[in-house]
């Protein structure tokens, strides 16, 4: 049976500052000069990355992150890394931090460009009370945790952007032929598949379909901020093992 988690404030400091070193020793150089902040907002507090070597991009979900440099890839491309956790503090008289989501996304791009997509997320999202009225649960029935993938979507929009902007162009020019939209019919596969916003799609991470009920679960929620940062851990190692494949990977 799941239960919620639920930690003192001295105790999620203590987790935050921890939790930074596992992002800087997961780099590619451990001497950058980030790490964790936590910020309240009414009874949330959310960290995320600052630093001076951290640098601001947009994502995919809206709103901003810092990202640091994780590994670098082929040419002068390099996978970038944002992390963020989300803690509710509870009423009474403990205020115990309860445990909401964790999330780490993985970006692709240049050094002090802005031009970021981002490629997929590892996510955990925990057992908690998700409303007044309701008792505590996952948040949906998906898996947890899980992988979500998010290059269809973010190089989707930002292909829609740049087609735009090249219209706007061509409209603002002298041209003596009118420009006109450009409306595939019938529509493209490449379309219907940009359209269908896959980043949504939840892929368990820890799902045990092989074994007999009841330990055939894909949903499970971290019991500590030792789990947490285990998990955390282990998922950089595995990240690094499986970008370095694309680094290393020899062309044709």
């Amino acid at each position: 049976m799941s239960r919620t988690l639920e930690v003192t404030s001295r105790d999620l400091d203590q987790h935050i500052v921890e939790t930074s070193r596992i992002l800087l020793d997961a780099t590619d150089d451990r001497r950058r000069r980030a790490r964790l902040e936590a910020e309240t907002v009414g009874d949330a507090i959310v960290t995320g990355l600052v630093g001076v070597d951290s640098e601001s991009i947009e994502r995919i979900v809206g709103g901003r992150a810092n990202v640091i440099a994780f590994l670098p890839l082929q040419g002068r491309l390099v996978a970038w890394l944002s992390y963020r956790e989300n803690w509710k503090i509870r009423a009474g008289r403990g205020r115990n931090r309860e445990f909401r989501s964790a999330s780490l996304s993985v970006y692709f791009g240049l050094e002090n460009e802005a031009y970021k997509p981002q490629v997929f997320r590892a996510e955990w999202a925990g057992w908690a009370k998700w409303n007044a009225q309701a008792a505590a649960s996952f948040q949906t029935d998906a898996g947890h945790p899980h992988w979500q993938f998010d290059a269809i979507d973010s190089l989707g929009e930002d292909s829609s952007v740049l087609r735009r902007q090249t219209l706007e162009v061509l409209r603002d020019s002298d041209d003596e032929e009118p420009v006109r939209e450009f409306d595939p019919s019938p529509e493209t596969v490449r379309d219907l598949v940009l359209a269908q916003g896959l980043s949504r799609v939840h892929f368990p991470s820890a799902a045990a379909w092989w074994r007999p009920a009841p330990h055939n679960g894909h949903a499970f929620a971290p019991e500590s901020t030792m789990e947490l940062r285990s998990w955390l851990s282990h998922t950089l190692r595995y990240l690094k093992a499986e970008l370095g494949t694309l680094r290393n990977r020899r062309r044709a």
